[in-house]
C-alpha cells in the first residue's frame, strides 16, 4: 500500500535535488491555460507528468517554431489557427506528433521522456480534455502568461 504514495514522495525529492522540475504557481492557482479560448481559435496545452529522466527538458516546437519546454511537472499553451499542427522535440532523435486542432477548442498532449539509446526520448500522447484538464491542474504554468488573441 505504501509503493505508489512512497515512489511520489521518493520522485519528488529526486526532482527537488537536481533542480529539474518546474515550480511556481500551479495551473490552478494563476488559471493561466483554463481561459477560454477565443473564437475562431484553437488551443494547445503541452504538459508533462511523468518524474522519469528530470534532467531532460527538451524544447517543444509548434509548427517550427519554439512554444515551451517539456519539463517535468509543467504546462504550458499555445492559441494556434485550428486545423493540423506539427509537434517536436529533440533529444537524441527528434520526435513529431500531428494533431487536429478543433475551432474553439483545446488539445491536450502530454509529453514523456523515454529510455532512449544514449538518453531519454520524447513521447507524444494526446489525451482527452476531460483527463487533460484535470492532470494540469496541480503543474506548474511554464509558459508566458499572456492575453489570448
Amino acid at each position: 500500500m505504501l509503493g505508489k504514495p512512497l515512489f511520489i514522495v521518493t520522485a519528488s525529492l529526486l526532482c527537488a535535488a537536481v533542480g529539474g522540475c518546474a515550480t511556481g504557481p500551479t495551473i490552478s492557482q494563476t488559471g493561466a491555460i483554463t481561459q477560454s479560448v477565443p473564437k475562431g481559435k484553437s488551443q494547445i496545452v503541452v504538459y508533462r507528468t511523468s518524474l522519469l529522466a528530470p534532467t531532460i527538458q527538451p524544447v517543444v516546437l509548434v509548427d517550427g517554431h519554439p512554444k515551451g519546454t517539456c519539463v517535468p511537472n509543467g504546462a504550458f499553451n499555445d492559441f494556434v489557427t485550428p486545423g493540423l499542427h506539427q509537434l517536436s522535440a529533440t533529444t537524441e532523435t527528434t520526435e513529431r506528433t500531428t494533431i487536429n486542432a478543433p475551432a474553439d477548442g483545446t488539445v491536450y498532449v502530454k509529453c514523456s521522456i523515454w529510455i532512449g539509446v544514449f538518453m531519454g526520448r520524447p513521447t507524444w500522447e494526446e489525451v482527452p480534455a476531460s483527463i487533460g484538464a484535470d492532470e494540469i491542474k496541480s503543474l506548474s504554468f511554464t509558459g508566458i502568461i499572456r492575453q489570448s488573441p
